[in-house]
């Protein structure tokens, strides 16, 4: 392992060993909250006995489909959460440094300024929700058995058909796995022009980018080449987290209905978003954010050599 591979892996380390309790607490808060709460109440399916044996004898026909909602909605809250808590925390890692005075200690060893930035970034922009991704996989499984067992009872959860839940559910996480990092990129403009402003105006940083962002918006002179480029990244980003192009889904699925659509068609569906995905990473708008992006890293690190 190279000397530079090293260092890398140092700042990662110091990344984990400083956030680690916050992280683990957004990835498994649901599950704990989940676990605490779902003793409690109970769960009524039709107004006397003979109408709760019927609904409750249909309802153990859809163990599966109950086991799979609730696991795929698990899942995706605990990702949810992971990239808001993300998102507000970023801006205030630019002068993390200088407000836990240990900026001359890092300036002392060795390893440039983009090292540190971009092993925080890495970090948090991406490591920490795929690892969020994950948990929210397996505390969503605990989730959906424990919903299964309060709202269809223990002989419900014997009726699931784990190869069939395991099968519906495949294709959406390895989409999510694939299409997260294409995401953050697409977001990494605004991340880091947030981190660029809070390391000039610290406090205000986030204040002054969102008055700054509604008044070119609103103003006649920049209001519609703003508000393009704004839609277009947005809209760029939805699609690259998932499935963002129904159009898409609808041509995959031809005369079936969507959720009759077979394995080979979702697996094939899959593919072509993802390659359709990474060719608009050569799209003039993914470009000009791009270009945003890397100004913003050059700034930071600027800001980074002269701060005091």
């Amino acid at each position: 392992m190279s000397v530079a591979t090293m260092r890398f892996k140092t700042l990662l380390q110091r990344e984990w060993m400083q956030h680690r309790w916050g992280w683990l607490l957004v990835m498994f808060a649901p599950l704990v909250i989940t676990l605490v709460t779902l003793p409690f109440g109970g769960v009524q399916l039709g107004p006397n006995e003979g109408v709760n044996a019927e609904i409750s004898a249909v309802m153990l026909g859809k163990a599966s489909k109950l086991m799979a909602l609730v696991w795929g909605i698990s899942t995706m809250a605990v990702l949810s959460l992971s990239l808001l808590a993300m998102s507000f925390q970023v801006s205030g890692l630019a002068r993390r440094d200088v407000q836990d005075r240990s900026l001359e200690f890092w300036m002392s060893l060795p390893g440039s300024h983009s090292e540190h930035l971009g092993a925080t970034l890495l970090a948090h922009c991406l490591l920490v929700p795929l690892a969020a991704l994950f948990a929210g996989a397996v505390s969503g499984l605990v989730i959906a058995a424990g919903v299964t067992v309060k709202v269809l009872g223990f002989a419900g959860l014997a009726e699931v058909q784990w190869g069939s839940v395991v099968q519906l559910l495949l294709p959406g996480l390895v989409r999510l796995v694939a299409g997260l990092p294409l995401f953050l990129l697409w977001l990494l403009p605004a991340l880091l022009v947030l981190m660029v402003a809070s390391a000039w105006l610290k406090r205000w940083g986030v204040a002054a980018v969102a008055l700054a962002g509604v008044l070119l918006a609103n103003l006649p002179a920049t209001r519609g080449p703003v508000r393009d480029w704004l839609d277009g990244h947005a809209q760029g980003a939805s699609q690259a987290f998932f499935f963002g192009n129904p159009s898409q889904v609808r041509e995959a699925a031809g005369s079936v209905r969507v959720d009759q659509m077979d394995l080979p068609q979702i697996w094939h569906l899959v593919g072509t978003d993802l390659v359709t995905q990474l060719g608009n990473l050569a799209s003039v708008q993914f470009l000009s954010g791009a270009v945003i992006a890397a100004a913003c890293f050059a700034l930071l690190i600027y800001k980074r050599k002269h701060m005091t």
